[in-house]
């Protein structure tokens, strides 16, 4: 059984997500944008990343998950953040 997050960035929750406080701290420390480390929470956790773009730069950026790992402690901060 996999685990998948649909509409992980909030569209369909209408939790602001991109707007924690704690994603976008974290997001500024690696230089990345808080969609990008909301997916990756999701991604470093084994868990799937159901999204949807018409953006190609949206796209390039969920392609490039791959580049940046989160830490210990930031992955329990984000795990925290409500």
């Amino acid at each position: 059984i996999t685990f998948a997050a649909y509409s992980p960035l909030g569209s369909i929750s209408r939790v602001d997500v991109l707007g924690h406080p704690v994603v976008r701290e974290v997001a500024a420390a690696h230089g990345k944008t808080p969609a990008q480390v909301a997916l990756k929470w999701l991604v470093q956790q084994g868990i799937a990343a159901v999204t949807n773009t018409a953006r190609p730069k949206h796209a390039a950026e969920a392609l490039d998950l791959g580049s940046f790992t989160l830490s210990a402690r930031e992955m329990r901060a984000l795990s925290k953040a409500r």
